[in-house]
């Protein structure tokens, strides 16, 4: 099969198959020796594979997702940490931003909603649209060539080998694929009016076969004629609970509102969340107590083994509710199965009377949304996890616990343009151990290890909150002090030399002292620096002074003065 097709002027095609017949659409725009990569889905190494062989040296300025789930976020993350992308920014919607942000991923990401952006002599328009799964999805309107990528709006899982479609009947597969997708018509009729403002030649979605033509025309009319899944009473409020649960980056902040909501409209006594992964105890989800509370295993076993039951075999279930009364309260209890791969899991709602048809379809066209909800949660605290813990691999000095010249490096130039544009002091103190060859030389490496490890101690203990403090090179010590001038620097400097110095090594047989040398420069004595190396040479230079003027000192660099003592 190809897998790299021209589809427009410099614009290509990169397809991926799996199992037989074509899953993934990806989708590059070429400028010279820059690129834009739009959709990788999963991907996106092997798409760089296939691109660097056609293409070597192609540099991707953006990497464009329409649309992403939370199941992409791990795979987003190893993206935004990989050094062939270390120049690549990631375009995706605002609303991913709260999920994003404290996960230390904003200065790799373009946050954005309607915009438009050039790319040589391509305008690429970014639509925001409403898909089910995906909290803020866009299309990506490409002119000249008037190719509209629309993520999983308009895919399908369909065997073959082909690219484009070349028949209507193929649109029967289209409607199977968005049963999965779209619980109400309403999703698909803004999408259908920017297909006819905007007259796209090629509508590309993310799985499945293009659409070109005349059958661009077929496509919206089906869908204009044959909407796949029909209004309803409770089609506002579908719409409603979607939005919550789409942007709240927590199931537990959801709940809560959505349980307000539901007592308003639909008179619901209570609602909450049952999941169980992997076959470990159980965890509801209550909302007025805004957490996750482990049910007792001596009250809910015998219950436990019918819900499972339950959710092994059927989408609702009616129960009594032993088991959740003393979360939920009184009341008709109705469990929907929230089931998916690890996932055993039910939407609990609780009504004051018995629950009516209508009721109960409008729950079980939630049960898609809901269970992605769970999962986003789940999926999200594991990426918090393996984050932090590559934070502390990369950016974090294990013997010290201080930073590492790796983090130096990724914030110099946040810490530097924050200077120029508020015009605020920071001053740099850098700290060298003396004769510390020669104390590993005596001593043995080990004991080495102890100062290092002790002069982080007191480092840490001495210092404020805002100050970074960095290991920044075998027995090189960097402290980046926020809003200080290079008087308070020195008092720093001064403090930290005198601790080390009134710090005893204790070994088994006697115990030895250390001193250091430190030196300073700051913002408010040196002028026209034109970046954090700068100033950072005019500290390592004063330190330099500091060891030649007979060590355990601290030298302040001036412009006016030169090096003081």
């Amino acid at each position: 099969m190809r897998n790299i097709v021209e589809i427009g002027k410099d614009i290509y095609w990169i397809g991926e198959k799996v199992s037989g017949f074509i899953t993934k659409n990806s989708y590059l725009l070429k400028n010279g020796e820059e690129g834009v990569l739009i959709d990788p889905g999963l991907y996106h190494k092997s798409l760089m594979i296939r691109i660097r062989k056609k293409w070597p040296g192609l540099k991707l300025k953006w990497i464009i997702y329409p649309s992403i789930n939370f199941e992409h976020y791990p795979l987003v993350w190893e993206l935004s940490q990989d050094e062939m992308f270390k120049d690549t920014k990631i375009i995706v919607h605002k609303v991913h931003k709260k999920f994003l942000e404290p996960l230390g991923f904003n200065d790799k990401f373009l946050f954005i909603d309607e915009h438009e952006e050039k790319f040589g002599e391509y305008r690429l328009k970014f639509i925001p649209v409403e898909i089910l799964n995906f909290p803020g999805a866009l299309f990506v309107f490409i002119e000249p060539g008037k190719i509209l990528a629309t993520g999983p709006l308009f895919s399908s899982f369909y065997r073959s080998d082909e690219i484009f479609a070349t028949s209507s009947d193929y649109l029967s597969f289209v409607d199977e694929f968005h049963q999965g997708y779209f619980i109400s018509s309403r999703y698909l009729s803004y999408p259908l009016e920017i297909i006819e403002r905007l007259s796209p030649q090629v509508v590309a979605p993310s799985t499945g076969l293009i659409f070109k033509g005349e059958l661009i025309n077929e496509l919206v009319k089906h869908y204009r004629e044959n909407p796949e899944i029909e209004e309803s009473f409770y089609e506002d409020l579908i719409e409603r609970v979607m939005e919550i649960l789409t942007t709240s980056v927590k199931i537990t902040d959801a709940i809560p509102r959505i349980k307000e909501l539901l007592r308003e409209t639909v008179n619901i006594k209570n609602l909450g969340i049952m999941t169980l992964f992997n076959h470990d105890s159980p965890k509801l989800i209550i909302p007025h107590r805004h957490e996750k509370a482990k049910l007792d295993d001596r009250t809910y076993t015998e219950q436990m083994e019918r819900i499972k039951l339950f959710l092994e075999k059927s989408t609702f279930y009616k129960c009594k509710g032993d088991v959740f009364k003393k979360y939920l309260g009184d009341g008709h209890y109705y469990l929907f199965s929230l089931k998916d791969r690890e996932l055993y899991g039910a939407l609990i709602v609780v009504t004051p009377h018995a629950i009516s048809e209508d009721l109960r379809e409008f729950f079980k066209k939630l049960r898609p949304a809901f269970r992605t909800a769970v999962e986003r949660e789940v999926i999200y605290e594991k990426l918090s996890m393996e984050v932090e813990k590559y934070k502390e691999q990369v950016w974090f000095d294990s013997l010290t616990g201080l930073y590492n010249k790796n983090y130096l490096i990724r914030e110099a130039d946040r810490i530097f343009g924050r200077y120029k544009r508020y015009s605020e002091n920071f001053s740099l103190v850098m700290m060298d151990i003396d004769d510390f060859k020669k104390i590993n030389d005596t001593y043995g490496h080990m004991v080495g290890d102890i100062v290092l490890e002790d002069i982080g101690n007191i480092l840490r203990r001495y210092s404020r909150s805002a100050d970074i403090l960095v290991r920044f090179g075998g027995e090189e010590f960097l402290a980046i002090l926020p809003h200080t001038t290079s008087s308070g620097a020195y008092r720093f400097a001064e403090k930290i030399r005198t601790k080390v110095e009134s710090h005893p090594i204790h070994l088994k047989e006697k115990s030895f002292k250390v001193t250091i040398s430190a030196g300073v420069a700051g913002t408010d004595l040196v002028k026209n620096i034109n970046s954090f190396d700068d100033l950072l040479k005019l500290s390592d230079k004063a330190l330099y002074m500091a060891k030649g003027k007979g060590k355990n000192r601290t030298v302040v660099y001036s412009d006016e003065k030169g090096f003081t003592f």
